[in-house]
């Protein structure tokens, strides 16, 4: 981008003027998950990402430089920081090569039913552990709903999450291939220790058919499935298992938070 905009004064026989900062971003609003987007900024090439107990502060900074390019139709931050019964206020500061930009409106005071753990499958990172042969997928947009990144497996490969909290629900999001037959639910088990897992047996499921380009039958058409999966008490892992061909998504689970 510097050199485009370098590049477009020098064509008309101009000097480059200094970049100046990106105008303030707008912070959407949200409710009781510390899930939010914002309306970015022309110019913007990263957000920083502040939150206080008031509108009045003291702010602390929460992440630098996040895009807002990694995400698509969903949240674009996550305060894993943030537990259930705590109430914050956010806001939100545009930068570039010029500065900053004075910060967005704030979004709060925001009381927090559950502290929230986001894994969008950019990598493996998220994960404490996962079996082998698990590859990752950016391709094909498209034929995913437009959604970025997917870690892909089979029968039996497996990843592992673990959060800080009693975790109370996970929410999965996965594709299934429609010409490989029709989806197949992961296996779904919780442990308390990261020992012992035990299977979850109550798993709900809404299906979601995607015809994407280009249109070649049932050959590239996936089926989205998203699952929401009501854990055990004093869940801290949980393990999903492919009963199938699966391109796992987004995982989201709901917990109590780290303690103190």
């Amino acid at each position: 981008m510097r050199e485009m905009r370098e590049a477009a004064f020098r064509i008309r026989g101009l000097p480059v003027p200094p970049v100046v900062p990106p105008d303030p971003p707008v912070l959407l609003p949200f409710d009781d998950l510390a899930l939010f987007s914002w309306r970015g900024a022309a110019g913007a090439s990263g957000y920083d990402i502040e939150r206080a107990p008031s509108a009045e502060g003291p702010w602390a900074l929460l992440a630098e430089q996040v895009s807002d390019a990694e995400v698509a139709y969903r949240p674009l931050f996550c305060d894993g920081s943030a537990r259930a019964g705590e109430t914050w206020c956010y806001r939100v500061t545009a930068r570039n090569a010029g500065g900053r930009s004075v910060p967005s409106n704030v979004v709060g005071p925001v009381k927090m039913r559950a502290a929230c753990f986001v894994d969008e499958c950019v990598d493996l990172s998220r994960a404490v552990a996962h079996s082998a042969g698990l590859t990752l997928d950016n391709t094909y947009n498209a034929r995913y709903a437009e959604y970025l990144f997917r870690v892909c497996g089979t029968t039996n490969a497996w990843i592992d999450y673990a959060v800080p909290g009693a975790a109370r629900e996970v929410r999965v999001t996965a594709f299934f291939a429609v010409s490989q037959g029709a989806p197949t639910a992961p296996r779904f088990l919780a442990s308390r220790d990261g020992q012992s897992f035990a299977e979850v047996p109550h798993v709900r499921a809404v299906e979601r058919a995607h015809i994407a380009p280009p249109h070649a039958g049932d050959a590239n058409r996936q089926t989205q499935v998203d699952y929401v999966v009501a854990l055990p008490e004093g869940t801290r892992r949980v393990k999903m298992v492919w009963t199938r061909q699966m391109a796992l998504d987004r995982v989201e689970i709901e917990h109590a938070g780290a303690v103190r």
